[in-house]
């Protein structure tokens, strides 16, 4: 074998356990012996300044007390914690019932205001159509006025009746006149809608 021949084996390790696929994929395990010596050896060293440190706190040594005078004590601390528990709860729950009244009242003020507009809304379309009903019968009013009129004046040129002839002409000057309204008032109405 020369000293360039490339060899695709795995090594063999005599004393290690072959690893699976998984294992291979995401490389080598290490196990760590959590086993402490018994020769170990452990000093503490304090690093806090000289100025800084206190001395231990001594255990507490003062006289006993008799049960009976701790319990009166206690029992008068728990009446004056109760009563001041129950202030605080109740002042507590009335500043929640007041924002819930304000959030409420606030709720109710703005469906109220989306009803009154949705209401204003629609009354406003029916106020618009209404008027256009209203100047579309105005405009056929004139439209059959005037026609009424040209008729009238055809009668009255084919009798040769000069009087009717001007009766009928003042009647389609009128008409002529009821249809220019009709238009510009439904001209009028469409440019000043909501």
């Amino acid at each position: 074998m020369s000293k360039a021949e490339i060899i695709n084996e795995e090594p063999n390790f005599e004393g290690v356990v072959p690893q699976t696929q998984e294992d291979q994929f995401f490389g080598k395990q290490t196990e760590i012996d959590n086993k402490i010596p018994d020769d170990l050896e452990v000093t503490i060293i304090d690093d806090t300044p000289e100025e800084d440190r206190r001395p231990a706190k001594a255990e507490d040594a003062s006289p006993e007390v008799d049960d009976d005078v701790v319990d009166k004590e206690i029992a008068d601390y728990s009446k004056r914690a109760a009563d001041r528990i129950s202030k605080i709860k109740y002042e507590y729950h009335e500043e929640r019932r007041a924002k819930e009244a304000a959030a409420r009242e606030s709720k109710e003020a703005v469906a109220r205001l989306q009803t009154m507009m949705s209401e204003n809304q629609r009354l406003q379309a029916m106020v618009e159509q209404g008027g256009e009903v209203l100047n579309k019968q105005a405009h056929n009013n004139a439209l059959w006025a005037k026609q009424n009129a040209q008729a009238e004046f055809k009668k009255a040129y084919e009798e040769g009746d000069a009087d009717a002839m001007t009766k009928a002409q003042e009647m389609i000057a009128r008409a002529t006149l009821a249809e220019q309204q009709s238009n510009k008032h439904g001209r009028k109405c469409t440019s000043t809608s909501y």
